[in-house]
């Protein structure tokens, strides 16, 4: 699935951004949460749009986007905050998620937006659970092997590639994707990404 259609299908606003920076699609989440319609985003610089700040004030949307050069370098890029103008100039708190789309044509950001209205707690996850310990997350209850795997997925890495990352069989990582979409009650890995994102798991 594109990038593109991503956004479009999402309920939550959504916007993708290709590798030159400007704003490939803008959902109806994106136009009623910055009062922008979709033409006046389309084809302009992410960061010229978007202008936010840090949690500190200090600019964070800029040229030289972190979260780019995070998953050109293939690590996962964990949800963050972020302070944000709309139309109006209300400020407001954004909890940004940020999805990996590769495809023969490049890689596409998808930027999945929540406003903040509390002070939210990130989940921290220790590597020293066991690897089939249930974790008792909130509609989860990921295995830490399960978790892996996600995380793999968010990145954007194919069934292959997770395999060879992980040493085990192509077979076993489906069955963990599979189990996967059943705990976070989705349809697609897109979905399980975007679940798993809100509940501070990838």
């Amino acid at each position: 699935m594109s990038a593109e259609k991503i956004v479009e299908s999402t309920r939550t606003a959504a916007f993708s951004r290709g590798p030159d920076g400007a704003i490939t699609s803008w959902n109806r989440g994106a136009e009623k949460l910055f009062a922008m319609p979709a033409e006046s985003a389309l084809g302009r610089k992410c960061h010229k749009v978007m202008a936010g700040c840090d949690v500190f004030g200090n600019d964070y949307c800029c040229a030289e986007c972190a979260s780019w050069r995070m998953t050109e370098s293939d690590r996962l890029v964990h949800p963050y905050r972020l302070t944000v103008k709309e139309t109006g100039g209300r400020s407001m708190t954004l909890r940004v998620s940020i999805l990996a789309v590769r495809s023969p044509e490049g890689t596409k950001l998808v930027h999945l937006l929540d406003v903040v209205f509390g002070a939210g707690v990130f989940a921290v996850v220790s590597d020293e659970f066991d690897e089939e310990q249930d974790w008792g997350w909130p509609c989860s209850n990921l295995t830490r092997r399960e978790l892996q795997v996600l995380r793999h997925v968010a990145v954007g890495y194919s069934t292959d590639q997770i395999a060879r990352q992980l040493l085990i069989s192509s077979t076993t990582v489906r069955n963990h994707v599979s189990r996967c979409l059943q705990k976070l009650e989705v349809h697609s890995r897109v979905e399980a990404v975007a679940a798993a994102r809100r509940l501070d798991l990838v």
